[in-house]
């Protein structure tokens, strides 16, 4: 029984000598893409989701950009753009200098949203909204570019 108590003291002795804040834990944290999904959407509704991801980590912000893709004879309003975070994700929601409605054609790529500096960064849930007068069907081309 005394060997026993000897080894369990020695173990504490032995122990005593570690504290938290000897431990080091080495972390390199690396920066991510900007990322945007889906490229390509049909209008289905009034609506269209796309995401925005900016794991940079500058906070340089970015601009959403869209146009029209394939045939439509007209042009496709866009009345706003509600955003969000995405599930599981802390963002800073974009604040931006867009205003409403924009017109969107096939000949050339318009800013549907920016986010300023040090907003839009994370995950970013964007619901596209379009006016009435969008045909069911209407492709829309999106593409993300850094500010």
């Amino acid at each position: 029984m005394r060997p026993l108590l000897v080894a369990a003291l020695a173990v504490l002795a032995f122990a005593a000598g570690a504290y938290a804040d000897d431990v080091v834990v080495p972390v390199t944290v690396r920066p991510g893409p900007l990322a945007l999904t889906p490229v390509t959407a049909l209008a289905r509704g009034a609506q269209i989701p796309v995401t925005v991801t900016d794991a940079r980590g500058t906070g340089t912000g970015w601009t959403l950009f869209a146009r029209l893709s394939g045939p439509v004879g007209r042009t496709v309003v866009v009345t706003g753009v509600d955003t969000r975070c995405g599930d599981r994700s802390t963002c800073t929601v974009p604040r931006t200098s867009i205003r409403y409605p924009v017109m969107l054609t096939t000949l050339r790529s318009v800013a549907v949203i920016d986010a300023r500096r040090r907003t839009g960064m994370g995950e970013i849930v964007l619901t596209v909204r379009l006016g009435s007068q969008t045909r069911l069907g209407a492709a829309l081309r999106f593409a993300v570019r850094p500010s």
